[in-house]
């Protein structure tokens, strides 16, 4: 779409078509289908903001019929990003699918589109569409051997999410730990295998994923000042950690570390997965107090339900 100046009468239209003036729609057409594709992306934001939610995706797709060409607008991808993101929307939309595959085909070198692929099946994890993501990656991804560790990672990952093709899973995230090892492949692999049913071997994987994780945490001076005082928290609030409320220990520590408030969350949410991978291996097995100790660490240091570790 052409530059249009902040003085042209264009311009003031779209400001208009923005505040929803009941010329609007009429005008809209007059000036041409992608003036009027972004009249209904700027009324989707305002329906989405005004909490009605299945009107802007509806808003949305109808957006981008109207104008195909909004794939390549950053703003058009931010709000379905938002909108579709939103617990609220309406979970038969196919929009999000249709614009990740699309891009996907106008990427034209193949390392590129095995990047983009796996920011794609973030987005798609994000909304528990595990299927949609093993879809993209392996429309896009190298064969297995082929693959970097993390490719692989993330489309076994994604099979034991959906409970799909698990022994391939397997193959897969083993191909990725026989070249390096760490505490995110073996996550996955406890859970692929608890998913298989065979949880001793779970448990005993994701035992030493814990390990490699606390390890790392241990070599790393804040993360290591971080552990020291999560422990202590742990320690003084005993039995009655429970009768606190959701994170709490996570606030403390945000407060002892005001400086890391953007970093700390999200490395303890990596943190927290483990650990509920770990407590539903142990439930697996009938190991009640691991099942509680896990349970506890979740409440205190997470801000997430379990129903959002996954």
């Amino acid at each position: 779409m052409p530059t249009i100046s902040s003085g042209s009468l264009s311009n003031k239209l779209i400001i208009a078509l923005a505040i929803c003036l009941p010329v609007v729609p009429v005008a809209a057409d007059y000036f041409g289908p992608a003036t009027r594709a972004r009249w209904m992306l700027a009324q989707a934001a305002n329906e989405f903001d005004r909490g009605n939610v299945d009107k802007a995706q509806v808003l949305l797709e109808a957006a981008y019929a109207k104008s195909p060409d909004l794939i390549e607008d950053k703003d058009f991808l931010r709000q379905v990003d938002r909108i579709e993101g939103d617990g609220q929307a309406d979970g038969t939309s196919n929009l999000l699918t249709t614009l990740l595959e699309e891009k996907m085909r106008r990427i034209k070198d193949p390392v590129d589109r095995a990047e983009t692929a796996l920011l794609f099946s973030n987005l798609l994890s994000n909304r528990k569409q595990f299927d949609k993501a093993i879809r993209v990656l392996s429309e896009n991804l190298p064969p297995q051997a082929q693959r970097t560790p993390t490719q692989n990672n993330q489309i076994a990952y994604m099979r034991a999410l959906a409970g799909t093709d698990l022994e391939l899973a397997l193959s897969e995230i083993d191909t990725a730990i026989a070249t390096t090892e760490n505490d995110s492949l073996l996550d996955t692999k406890g859970w692929v295998l608890h998913r298989m049913g065979r949880n001793e071997e779970a448990l005993e994987t994701m035992d030493k994923s814990l390990a490699k994780l606390m390890e790392s945490w241990s070599a790393d001076s804040f993360l290591s000042t971080c552990l020291t005082k999560m422990n202590e928290l742990q320690s003084q609030a005993g039995q009655q950690a429970s009768e606190k409320p959701k994170g709490w220990g996570l606030e403390a520590l945000l407060e002892e570390f005001p400086q890391f408030a953007r970093r700390l969350p999200q490395i303890i949410d990596m943190h927290a997965t483990l650990r509920y991978h770990r407590m539903r291996i142990c439930e697996a097995l009938g190991k009640t107090d691991q099942v509680h100790d896990e349970a506890a660490w979740i409440h205190a240091f997470s801000r997430k339900e379990l129903d959002e570790l996954y």
